[in-house]
């Protein structure tokens, strides 16, 4: 399994004025089965990746900026609400629950 480490930002929403934490996960500091469910949710993410969601916007829909660090590099995936693939939303999800704010 290749080491991942992934960042969410977000920002908009109803309240967009207020500062939001980086979330960050890091498969180098979790279990092998919490791992494994991260490296899966990245790979069906960026798989998924869809130009024409990342353009979408609506009026207090927040955006959601999700870097993915590799050793193959680095990719950035970008949703709003309304705008995600289910792939993405897993990932969402799947970095919320295993994540720390930074």
């Amino acid at each position: 399994m290749v080491p991942v480490k992934v960042t969410l930002t977000t920002s908009g929403g109803h309240l967009p004025g207020l500062p939001t934490r980086p979330t960050v996960v890091d498969s180098a500091t979790l279990a092998a089965a919490d791992a494994d469910r991260l490296a899966h949710a990245v790979a069906a993410a960026v798989a998924a990746d869809d130009a024409a969601l990342r353009t979408f916007r609506a009026p207090d829909a927040a955006t959601y900026r999700l870097t993915i660090e590799t050793a193959d590099g680095t990719d950035v995936l970008v949703g709003s609400d309304g705008a995600l693939s289910p792939a993405l939303a897993e990932l969402l999800d799947v970095v919320e629950q295993l994540g720390t704010p930074s």
